[in-house]
């Protein structure tokens, strides 16, 4: 079951079964990025499309984001590979997002948007 979002400035969430779009606004800095990742509970996990990402067959990685207790874990995906999960700062992670939602603003005009679901297993669990 899919948590309630806190009331975060620039923020815009819209559930949809199971999973949750979380719309990024322009109004949304790097300190709120900070408290979603801070906020994100225990068997959940963001996900978003890395624009920079340098690859040859596809462009671009989704990221997938999880978090325990105070410390974030990420990992990168595209068609057919994935890398392992690697420990990162809230500060580091929300500076991602915003350069991506940056990037995605700049050419498409609209919001970035964050995927949120439960995940059923952990890498922690593993």
């Amino acid at each position: 079951m899919l948590m309630n979002l806190p009331k975060i400035s620039g923020l815009l969430l819209s559930l949809s079964g199971n999973k949750a779009k979380i719309e990024v606004a322009a109004s949304c800095g790097k300190a709120e990025l900070i408290e979603l990742l801070r906020w994100l509970p225990w068997k959940h996990q963001l996900s978003f499309f890395d624009h920079f990402y340098p690859s040859n067959s596809e462009p671009g990685a989704y990221v997938f984001v999880q978090r325990n207790e105070g410390l974030c874990i990420y990992m990168l995906g595209n068609h057919g590979w994935s890398s392992e999960w690697r420990k990162q700062s809230p500060e580091f992670l929300a500076a991602y997002i915003f350069l991506n939602s940056e990037k995605h603003r700049q050419d498409s005009g609209s919001n970035y948007e964050l995927g949120l679901e439960e995940v059923f297993r952990t890498p922690w669990e593993q």
